[in-house]
C-alpha cells in the first residue's frame, strides 16, 4: 500500500507536517524573544537563539542519520515528541501571555495572493527542470507568480 502508514506518501505528509510546525515555532519564538527582552538583553537573547540554532543545524543531520541508520526512519518522528512536551511545559511555566490589543486583523487576501504566487513560482521552477524555460507551462507559471505577487499595496491593511 503506497499511501498507508508505512509508505512513502505517509512519510512525505508527515515530514510536511513537521516542517509546518517547525516554521510556526521558529517564527513564534522570535516574536516571543522580541517581546520578552528589552535593550541589551534583547541582543543577547537573539545571539543565544542564533547560536543554538546554528548548533542544531550542525548536529541535526548527524543525529538524524544516526537514528535512521541505527533504528529506522520511523523513529525520526519520535524525536520531536519529548522536545515538544518540554517546549509546551516551559512555555506554560515561563512565558507570559503577549497580545497587541491594537493588532490588525489577518490580511487573508494578501495571504492567499502571496501563497498563490509562491506556489506558481515553485511550480514553474520545478517544471523548468523537465521542460525548457521557454515552454508555455514554465513561462505561464512564472508570469502568474509575478502578476499575483504585485507590490502588496492592494491588500495592505489600513492603518489605524
Amino acid at each position: 500500500m503506497v499511501g498507508g502508514p508505512r509508505g512513502p506518501v505517509f512519510l512525505s505528509v508527515a515530514r510536511a507536517g513537521q516542517r509546518i510546525g517547525g516554521a510556526i515555532m521558529f517564527a513564534t519564538s522570535l516574536a516571543l524573544l522580541a517581546d520578552a527582552f528589552q535593550g541589551d538583553d534583547r541582543g543577547v537573547a537573539f545571539g543565544v537563539f542564533g547560536a543554538i540554532t546554528g548548533i542544531a543545524v550542525a548536529i541535526g543531520p548527524v543525529v538524524g542519520g544516526g537514528i535512521t541508520s541505527g533504528l529506522s526512519w520511523r523513529w525520526i518522528f519520535f524525536v520531536n515528541v519529548p522536545i515538544g512536551v518540554i517546549a509546551i511545559l516551559l512555555t506554560l511555566v515561563r512565558v507570559e501571555e503577549s497580545r497587541d490589543a491594537h493588532a490588525p486583523r489577518p490580511d487573508w487576501l494578501g495571504f492567499l495572493t502571496f501563497s498563490s504566487a509562491l506556489a506558481a513560482l515553485v511550480y514553474g521552477l520545478i517544471e523548468a527542470n523537465s521542460h525548457s524555460w521557454g515552454s508555455g507551462r514554465v513561462l505561464g507559471a512564472i508570469v502568474t507568480a509575478a502578476a499575483t505577487m504585485g507590490d502588496g499595496t492592494a491588500t495592505a491593511a489600513p492603518s489605524v
